[in-house]
C-alpha cells in the first residue's frame, strides 16, 4: 500500500475509533482495510489497538454501514470513562487506546533516515514527577479586543450578543464563539476618519474566529495580534498582523485587501491564505490556498499561485523566495493539529511553547532530530511529550517551564 493510502488509513482509523466517521468515510475505511498488507507500517499501528486476529476478521468484509455506525457509537460510550492514552511502567511507554490518544501519526527522524515510532519500542523513561505538573491544552479564550476609545473587552467574559457599537458598526459575539463586526447601515462618507480595533490572542489561548465588517473571515492563532479598521472606508482595506493568521478575504475589486507584516505587504482582492509571522521564526511565510496573492517586500514583488509559499527574512525588506507549499502543515493549527514536516526539535518546541504557554529550556547536548506527522492539539502537554520522547529526547515539566534533555 502506498504511503499516501497508509496515511489516509491512519486518519480514518482514528476517526473510526473516535466515532467521528461519516458513513462514506466508514466505507472508505473498510475498503482500505481490505487492501492493507502485514508488511505495511500502518498494520502495526492498527494491530497495537485491535490485535492481529481482529484485523484478519475485519478484512474481506463489507458490513452494514448503519449497523456498524450504531456499534461504534455504543463502543464510544463504553470507553468514555477511560481517557488515559498511555501507561508508564518501568520506563516503557505503551499505547493503550488510540481513541483517546487522538494521534494520527508521528514519525521521529534520525539524521538522514526515518524511524517510525512503534508501540512496542523500548523508550527512554519520563520521570513520574512530570505528570502531576501536567499542562492542559487551551480550552478557553484569553483573547482581548482593544476598542477605538482605548477600552478593553475580554472575550471569555462576554455573553452572546452585542458587545459594543462603534459608529455604524456593531461588535457582537455569536453563539458559536465567533466575533463579528456587523454594519448597521451602509458606509457612505468615505472622508470619515478610520477607527481601529486590535484583537490580541495571547499564548495559551484558543484559536479566535472573527469576521470583519466587509465579510472577511480571519482565524488568529495563539501568540498573535491583529489591528484592523472597524469599518473599511476609502479605496483599500488594510490590516496589520503579528504572529499567525488565516484569511478568507471577501472579494471586492474596488478595494484591494492588504495584510501588513513588518516590512512586507500581502496584497489580494479575494482569496484564502495563511501568514506565519512569529518573531521567533526566521522567516515570514505566506501560503496561498486559493486565488492569487502579490507579495511586496521593499522594491521586490512577486505573485504566488495556489499551493505555493512565499518567504521573506524577518526584520528587513529582502528577497522574496517562492517554493511549493505543504498546505496541510501551513493550516494545520486552524484545523486543530500540530503538523510537522521534517521539523527540527526547536521548531516543534516553539509551537508547543505558544500553544501551552510554557518557557522552553534546553539542558545538555540535545541530539539533532527531525519530526514529521500530525498530533491533535487538544492533548495534554505530557501526552505530546511522550510521543516526542520516542526519538531519544527526554522532557520534564517544572511549573511553567518545559525542560528538554538528551
Amino acid at each position: 500500500m502506498s504511503y499516501k493510502k497508509q496515511n489516509r488509513l491512519r486518519i480514518l482509523f482514528q476517526k473510526y475509533l473516535q466515532n467521528t466517521c461519516t458513513v462514506s468515510e466508514l466505507e472508505e475505511f473498510w475498503s482500505l482495510m481490505n487492501k492493507v498488507s502485514e508488511d505495511d507500517e500502518v498494520a502495526e499501528d492498527i494491530q497495537a489497538v485491535w490485535g492481529r486476529q481482529n484485523i484478519l476478521e475485519a478484512k474481506d468484509t463489507h458490513p452494514d454501514w448503519n449497523a456498524l455506525y450504531r456499534t461504534i457509537q455504543a463502543k464510544a460510550q463504553e470507553q468514555e470513562s477511560s481517557k488515559e492514552i498511555f501507561s508508564i511502567s518501568k520506563g516503557v511507554i505503551q499505547r493503550r487506546w488510540l481513541a483517546a490518544a487522538s494521534v494520527i501519526l508521528l514519525i521521529g527522524l534520525g539524521i538522514g533516515a526515518y524511524t517510525w515510532m512503534k508501540p512496542s519500542k523500548q523508550l527512554p523513561p519520563i520521570a513520574k514527577a512530570t505528570m502531576p505538573n501536567d499542562i492542559l491544552a487551551p480550552t478557553n479564550s484569553r483573547a482581548m479586543i482593544t476598542l477605538a476609545d482605548g477600552s478593553q473587552v475580554f472575550l471569555d467574559s462576554l455573553n452572546n450578543g452585542a458587545v459594543a457599537t462603534q459608529g455604524n458598526v456593531q461588535l457582537v459575539k455569536l453563539a458559536n464563539g465567533q466575533i463579528a463586526y456587523n454594519p448597521t447601515s451602509q458606509i457612505t462618507d468615505h472622508r470619515s476618519p478610520i477607527t481601529y480595533n486590535t484583537l490580541t490572542n495571547p499564548r495559551g489561548s484558543k484559536v479566535i474566529d472573527m469576521k470583519l465588517s466587509d465579510g472577511t473571515h480571519i482565524w488568529l492563532n495563539a501568540g498573535s495580534s491583529i489591528t484592523y479598521p472597524v469599518a473599511f472606508a476609502g479605496n483599500e482595506r488594510k490590516v496589520t498582523l503579528s504572529g499567525e493568521g488565516y484569511f478568507e478575504v471577501a472579494h471586492d475589486a474596488s478595494k484591494p485587501f492588504h495584510v501588513e507584516v513588518e516590512k512586507m505587504d500581502v496584497q489580494v482582492l479575494g482569496t484564502h491564505f495563511n501568514v506565519n509571522a512569529y518573531q521567533d521564526e526566521e522567516e515570514i511565510k505566506t501560503t496561498l490556498i486559493q486565488g492569487s496573492v502579490k507579495i511586496v517586500s521593499g522594491k521586490n514583488s512577486k505573485t504566488i499561485k495556489p499551493g505555493e509559499q512565499a518567504s521573506v527574512m524577518h526584520g528587513k525588506a529582502s528577497e522574496i523566495k517562492i517554493a511549493p507549499a505543504d498546505v496541510e502543515e501551513a493550516i494545520a493549527w486552524k484545523n486543530g493539529f500540530f503538523h510537522f514536516n521534517k521539523s527540527d526539535l526547536q521548531e516543534v518546541m516553539r509551537q508547543l511553547s505558544r500553544w501551552y504557554n510554557v518557557e522552553v529550556e534546553y539542558q545538555g547536548d540535545i541530539p539533532k532530530r527531525e519530526f514529521g506527522g500530525e498530533i491533535q492539539r487538544n492533548l495534554k502537554l505530557s501526552q505530546v511529550l511522550i510521543l516526542l520522547a520516542k526519538s531519544s529526547v527526554n522532557f520534564k515539566i517544572e511549573g511553567n517551564k518545559l525542560i528538554v534533555m538528551p
